[in-house]
């Protein structure tokens, strides 16, 4: 019985496709293993962020999985177009009831390839300001001044306008106070004294004090000069102090 089982020709040709099938599950294994590693290199050469280049890793691991087990069962003799149907319909019906978190996703690749900001700077967002914790696909994280942790989702990002505090190497200080007219020769001395003496200050970005606007009984000068960006919160603390002695 087991030799007319052998024997029997139909059997012997769905074993060998079974094996066929078997074979294309692994060449697709060592293929697919094959061009994430050279992904990876590729990556790592062109400087694609970290994040960016895991999810389209992953994303090419899926869908290479899915044409290597489509692939594995048309060998068999398995109708695949039901499959592909069902596959497709799953998705339409996943995209809509996921709709949000692949905005948020889409947004997140935006971010990560037009890179408004880093990881470390210091940016607003609408009415958050915050140090950047960390940058994913699906959210932005910000630490705020007082060490709270702001989540903010990157479709809420991406339509925002973004203000990035760190992007340049400098940075300005800008001060207005008021003042008599009779005061503007006197204080001006003084201010120049403050800017000469403050080591801070960027002697090639010239400082400046002009007259903003004439009131009744007095006027508004605005102070302005140019520091370096990672000194700008002492700098302006303590150019505060200082001009405080003068305006007192």
């Amino acid at each position: 019985m087991l030799e007319d089982f052998l024997n029997n020709t139909a059997v012997l040709n769905y074993g060998v496709k079974i094996l066929g099938s078997i074979c294309i599950l692994i060449i697709a294994y060592i293929l697919m293993k094959i061009c994430v590693k050279i992904m990876n290199i590729a990556f790592v050469k062109a400087k694609v962020d970290i994040t960016l280049s895991s999810f389209l890793i992953k994303l090419f691991k899926v869908i290479f999985i899915i044409l290597s087990i489509l692939a594995a069962l048309n060998n068999l003799g398995i109708n695949t177009t039901s499959f592909v149907a069902l596959f497709t319909a799953s998705s339409l019906a996943i995209s809509f009831a996921f709709q949000q978190s692949f905005s948020n996703i889409a947004a997140g690749v935006l971010i990560i390839i037009f890179r408004p900001f880093k990881v470390g700077d210091e940016i607003a967002i609408a009415s958050v300001n915050g140090v950047v914790l960390e940058i994913s696909l699906y959210c932005v994280i910000l630490r705020t001044v007082d060490n709270v942790n702001v989540i903010m989702p990157n479709s809420k990002i991406i339509n925002e306008n973004i203000t990035n505090y760190s992007r340049e190497k400098i940075r300005r200080i800008q001060i207005r106070k008021s003042i008599a007219h009779s005061q503007l020769a006197d204080k001006r001395s003084q201010i120049d004294a403050i800017m000469q003496a403050n080591k801070q200050i960027l002697k090639d970005k010239n400082y400046q004090v002009n007259v903003a606007s004439f009131n009744d009984s007095s006027l508004d000068i605005d102070i302005i000069c140019w520091v370096k960006n990672e000194e700008y919160l002492q700098a302006f603390a303590l150019l505060q102090e200082e001009l405080s002695e003068v305006f007192k």
